[in-house]
């Protein structure tokens, strides 16, 4: 899958273009997004920091989107686990995603969020329906 091909697809969702989600790299059960920031995203005025909220979504897109590299196509989530390691200000996200493994009914995949400021914001872990 050409990384042109997963962006249209994933651009889709306006909830994704809201994130200002771009495709940087697709490799077979791996992606590398980009989310652009936005001042909608501030969960705390004072200190400006990323709402965990963001960070969430982040994380199961880079999964979900990962799994989709196989699919061809978004699957549904069943379970999430999100750790969140640094804050994040004002920046944009770099998002990897990575299938762990694949199954004819269930996958497993994580991500990693990170800036060019943090080497790792969060991470985290889903399973998901890919029947």
């Amino acid at each position: 899958m050409e990384p042109n091909d997963l962006e249209q697809m994933i651009l889709k969702a306006p909830f994704h273009r809201w994130l200002g989600l771009k495709v940087l790299d697709v490799q077979d059960g791996r992606v590398k997004l980009e989310a652009q920031w936005n001042e909608n995203w501030i969960a705390n005025t004072e200190r400006k920091h990323t709402h965990g909220g963001i960070l969430c979504a982040l994380i199961d897109i880079g999964a979900n989107w990962a799994i989709a590299t196989k699919v061809k196509h978004g699957v549904p989530t069943i379970d999430l686990r999100v750790d969140y390691h640094a804050p994040s200000y004002e920046e944009n996200l770099f998002v990897e995603g990575t299938i762990l493994r694949f199954g004819k009914r269930l996958s497993t995949a994580e991500t990693k969020i990170f800036s060019a400021n943090q080497p790792l914001i969060a991470s985290g872990r889903g399973l998901f329906l890919t029947e």
